[in-house]
């Protein structure tokens, strides 16, 4: 980000005591008034919950589709 100025964007897991906490981290150059760059801005989002929510909903979908398959 810092040689090109190209925005990033990442996905993170980061090993935890209760598993895997999963993290958005966006990176963006920090221009000064010339447009030249000089910093990075960085956030970071918990994206967890939401994980864990999707692997629900996932293993679920894959039941269903197991038991609509054996009702044929």
């Amino acid at each position: 980000v810092v040689e090109t100025g190209d925005a990033d964007r990442l996905e993170v897991g980061i090993p935890d005591t209760d598993g895997v906490r999963w993290f958005h981290i966006w990176i963006d150059a920090d221009r000064g008034d010339s447009g030249e760059v000089q910093g990075v801005v960085t956030t970071m989002v918990e994206t967890t919950e939401q994980k864990r929510r999707e692997q629900t909903l996932k293993t679920l979908l894959r039941e269903v589709s197991h038991r609509s398959k054996n009702l044929l």
